[in-house]
Formats: C-alpha cells, sequence, structure tokens
C-alpha cells in the first residue's frame, strides 16, 4: 500500500478489516465517516472478494480524493 500510496487512514483500516476477518472478531476502530462507510460496504461485499481484487466502490473513491490531494497522476482504481 506504501507503493501506491494509500492513505494512512484506508489503509489502517484495511489491515484491521483483513486481522479482524482472518481472527473471526469484530473490533472496531474508530474512523472519519467516509472511511467507515468504505469498510462497511467492503465487509457486505467480503475481505476473501478483497483479496481478489473486488473492492468497495468507496475505497475507489476515498483513494482517488488522497491521490488528488497530493496532485498524483495515479488513479484511485
Amino acid at each position: 500500500m506504501e507503493d501506491y500510496q494509500t492513505d494512512q487512514e484506508v489503509a489502517e483500516a484495511i489491515l484491521n478489516g483483513l486481522q479482524n476477518w482472518r481472527a473471526g472478531t469484530t473490533d472496531r476502530m474508530t474512523y472519519s465517516w467516509q472511511v467507515w462507510n468504505a469498510v462497511s460496504q467492503q465487509e457486505e461485499l467480503g475481505w476473501q472478494p478483497f483479496l481478489e481484487e473486488w473492492l468497495c466502490l468507496e475505497s475507489a473513491a476515498l483513494q482517488q480524493a488522497y491521490l488528488n490531494l497530493l496532485d498524483s497522476r495515479r488513479t484511485g482504481k
């Protein structure tokens, strides 16, 4: 995620979500409402699909907004 300049809060949410999925727990951390919404959407899709590159649309939008702030030419997709 560092190589792709992933927003730090999004990266933490992804790692926490994957750890919870692996452990079978539901620990909740405090995130901004945008990240919380993305995590909720990803949980509906599931974390296995995430590993197979099925990301929720909200995650791509959050990453795009972050890359725009960095004035990066990369895309959130």
